[in-house]
């Protein structure tokens, strides 16, 4: 269910995509096409096995792109409705909003995490958790596991996958990585 590439390539590709966007949306010929097209090449040059994209441009026209498939098991193909893990997108709006929590005063990146969330009954149970800073997790350095690549986390993700709504509480999130 999950693909994993090396954080330079993905970097690389962030990059790419933005910048190909950019173009996409500063372009003088029909933006869905050109968008398909940047799509199904990225598809192509990183092996991606999906890929959507949406722009909306400054007049507030809108337009998206999908290229792929959803699920290579039954070859259903991607739409811009098909519904996708955020993956990394999550990590630089906690890290900029951190950030702020920082320059504000609000929070201390060396303090122990456990004066944050101590308070909580999970929280001992968290691999660390003793020595958890705020700064060790936005560096990846926290020694904790990686909810999406555990084989419960997958299991439960492809029965939930179909249902609407919230697939996890934050709770049943952390569940995956406890103990």
């Amino acid at each position: 269910m999950s693909c994993r590439y090396p954080e330079h390539v993905m970097a690389r590709l962030g990059a790419l995509l933005l910048s190909l966007m950019l173009l996409v949306a500063c372009s003088t010929s029909p933006p869905e096409d050109r968008l398909q097209s940047l799509l199904e090449s990225l598809r192509d040059d990183y092996g991606l096995p999906g890929i959507t994209a949406a722009v909306v441009k400054g007049d507030g026209t809108a337009f998206t792109a999908a290229s792929g498939y959803a699920d290579l098991e039954t070859r259903q193909a991607m739409t811009p409705d098909s519904r996708m893990l955020a993956a990394s997108i999550g990590k630089t709006m906690v890290a900029a909003t951190a950030m702020s929590l920082w320059q504000e005063g609000e929070l201390n990146l060396d303090a122990p995490l456990s004066s944050y969330l101590g308070h909580y009954s999970w929280y001992s149970q968290l691999a660390n958790h003793d020595s958890l800073t705020a700064r060790l997790l936005l560096g990846h350095r926290s020694g904790l596991a990686d909810h999406v690549y555990a084989e419960q986390f997958a299991s439960e993700l492809a029965q939930r996958w179909q249902e609407p709504g919230a697939l996890f509480s934050p709770e049943e999130l952390l569940g995956f990585i406890l103990d």
